[in-house]
């Protein structure tokens, strides 16, 4: 997935994260915040094939606190940055 396929404001946030990835000064808490409905898994995703091009060796934990949204995490990160998604959880 590239930047043109998302909406202007998720573009807006991708390009802030990787500006404030790349600064060596920032410090290293961010935060980009979206309502419910405005696209916050895919602009994560988005997000982490920046910074993969950034620092390819580099790792990611996804957290999510509800069952349904395992899947959806998965299948958007897989799809966006081509790379295979493992999931632990208790139950598996």
């Amino acid at each position: 997935m590239n930047t043109s396929n998302l909406y202007d404001y998720q573009t807006q946030g991708v390009e802030r994260f990787a500006a404030w990835f790349q600064d060596a000064n920032a410090t290293r808490e961010a935060l980009i915040s979206l309502t419910m409905g405005m696209g916050k898994t895919r602009t994560a995703a988005s997000c982490i094939q920046r910074m993969a091009s950034i620092k390819p060796k580099g790792k990611v934990l996804w957290l999510t606190h509800r069952e349904e949204l395992i899947e959806q995490s998965r299948q958007e990160l897989e799809a966006c940055t081509g790379q295979y998604c493992e999931i632990e959880q208790a139950e598996h």
